[in-house]
């Protein structure tokens, strides 16, 4: 089962999202978090960010976009989980994340399925117990509905201390709004907590033909971290649920490989702090990117290198640039591509 980590600068490369690099089959689940801190969306003064996980040191939230919201906004369909990253097979560590599985049994067989159909959700380490679903279709799933439709959600949360809120989320693919080169998705219900329990039922009479959902819940009571000296909040967040019509079904997953130079539209774009530009070789071939302003002078050389057959990503960042219209030319294999972009600044 193939895992994407989050937006940490020190965890490895960048991660890229969207068409040509999503595969439901091979890569079901992001890291939302873990002992490094959350990447759920970029948020550095979140009490669950690097820097306020680990004050003092030189790492800090890379701006992305490559955290679990950008992913989703950008059509992955990933479920979540949360991981200790202290690589010592220690379980029970109530600090330091934990994935929950919804299997249909405890086998090694079943529980690998839950995990690829992203039947998950993920806390900071405490064993709340979290059920969502839309009409029976648990967390993961994916829906194809006949217009008109409104979901109809369930949610059940069960902490192990008094729960302060529990909240649902969501993306509309057809009226969501950016902000500074990320999604903003939408707080659609938040119930306040009384108590170990709560449970809600909400009907999105919004709904506008392509959504997902998810729901994140907080208790009040904060744990002790002892290697630390410091408390840690306690938080927990499921997979999403999709929701199409059959009209707007998206089936970039199965999308057949292209056979000549692609390039794709950036994502975000318009832009403000950086964008990913994706584009596919049809085979090993050296290439050439460069940015042009609106009158065609050279705004910015990218990239002159010989790479391999297959998806790649190019991250173009704003800061040394104009706001306005750009153009990426790209030359490969014999051939020219080119895509439009716009950068706008406050």
């Amino acid at each position: 089962t193939g895992i994407l980590w989050n937006g940490i600068e020190g965890m490895g490369s960048l991660v890229s999202f969207g068409r040509g690099f999503a595969d439901a089959k091979l890569r079901p689940l992001i890291e939302i978090f873990s002992s490094h801190g959350l990447s759920e969306a970029y948020a550095p003064s979140h009490s669950l960010s690097y820097e306020e996980i680990a004050p003092g040191t030189e790492k800090s939230s890379s701006a992305g976009p490559h955290y679990a919201q950008d992913a989703w906004a950008a059509g992955e369909t990933l479920g979540v989980l949360a991981a200790s990253d202290d690589h010592g097979s220690r379980p029970g560590q109530h600090y330091n994340g934990l994935t929950a599985v919804y299997a249909k049994a405890l086998t090694r067989e079943a529980i690998f399925a839950a995990l690829k159909n992203r039947h998950t959700y993920a806390t900071t380490g405490q064993r709340l117990l979290v059920h969502f679903d839309i009409e029976g279709q648990l967390m993961g799933s994916r829906l194809v509905k006949e217009p008109p439709y409104y979901p109809r959600l369930h949610v059940r949360v069960t902490g192990t201390s008094d729960l302060e809120f529990v909240e649902v989320l969501k993306w509309d693919s057809r009226r969501g709004q950016w902000e500074n080169g990320h999604p903003r998705f939408e707080v659609i219900q938040r119930t306040e907590g009384h108590g170990l329990q709560l449970a809600m039922q909400y009907v999105d009479s919004s709904y506008s033909g392509t959504a997902l959902y998810y729901v994140r819940a907080k208790q009040k009571q904060d744990v002790f971290i002892p290697r630390q000296l410091r408390y840690r909040q306690v938080w927990a967040w499921t997979s999403p649920i999709w929701v199409h019509d059959a009209q707007s079904l998206d089936t970039s997953e199965t999308r057949a490989l292209p056979r000549r130079l692609e390039l794709e539209r950036g994502f975000p774009n318009p832009f403000q702090q950086s964008t990913i530009v994706r584009y596919y070789l049809p085979r090993r071939a050296e290439v050439e990117a460069n940015l042009f302003n609106a009158l065609g002078q050279l705004a910015q050389p990218l990239l002159r290198d010989t790479q391999n057959e297959g998806w790649h990503g190019l991250r173009i960042t704003g800061f040394d640039l104009a706001q306005g219209i750009y153009f990426i030319h790209l030359k490969a294999a014999g051939e020219v591509a080119t895509q439009k972009l716009i950068l706008f600044k406050r």
